[in-house]
């Protein structure tokens, strides 16, 4: 199927899709899809998601850690040197100090602002 066998609504559609990409992109443009998907399960919640949470959506345990470290700020990600890209703050739930509660940062609201404009455009 090429471009001009779209109908204009689906070719609109998709180029929402690209802005919303590029939009998350900005932030890394490496950023894994999977990484991507924790972030926005993270941003539609009204407070705060548990690793837990995170699974429950289909990510495995081990990519849940890894996507929080990628996700928060920190002195390096695990295996790398590179910090964490500050779009999210955990902390340890007081009712269960096995388990971390996820937000999003002050930066990845920011982050969420522009992608709901480049939705909106």
């Amino acid at each position: 199927m090429t471009a001009s066998t779209l109908t204009a609504s689906k070719q609109a559609s998709i180029e929402r899709a690209v802005r919303v990409l590029n939009v998350i992109r900005s932030c890394d443009p490496l950023m894994p899809m999977g990484v991507a998907r924790s972030l926005l399960i993270i941003a539609a919640s009204s407070g705060e998601v548990s690793l837990k949470e995170l699974e429950t959506a289909g990510i495995s345990p081990g990519a849940t850690h890894k996507h929080r470290m990628y996700l928060e700020a920190g002195e390096g990600r695990e295996g790398t040197s590179k910090s964490g890209l500050g779009l999210i703050v955990s902390r340890e739930d007081y009712a269960d100090g096995k388990r971390y509660l996820l937000s999003l940062s002050q930066k990845g609201e920011e982050l969420m602002e522009r992608l709901s404009a480049a939705m909106d455009a």
